[in-house]
């Protein structure tokens, strides 16, 4: 998205943080919500369908939803994939 439409942007180098708070402005989405919440967390991201990255990028005014998975199946692939490490690497900080 960022070299798409902001390629000054991404010349720059931004950190993940600037980049994140830079597309909350995009976006219209508060800030404050995304970060200072309290506590640590990571940000997953997925698409729902084949054509979701030109959607965003209004290349294509229609979505299709053919990958779109109910939030059960979106749960147990993210325990399985990535909950374990890191509850170990919380619970290892912790020590």
């Amino acid at each position: 998205f960022l070299d798409l439409n902001y390629p000054k942007f991404n010349a720059k180098k931004q950190s993940k943080w600037q980049a994140l708070r830079f597309l909350t402005t995009q976006l219209n989405i508060d800030s404050h919500q995304v970060f200072n919440h309290g506590n640590q967390r990571g940000i997953y991201c997925g698409w729902t369908g084949t054509n979701a990255k030109e959607f965003l990028l209004r290349q294509r005014a229609d979505f299709k939803k053919d990958k779109l998975q109910p939030v059960d199946e979106i749960a147990t692939f993210w325990k399985v994939r990535w909950a374990k490490q890191r509850s170990a690497h919380l619970n290892r900080d912790r020590t």
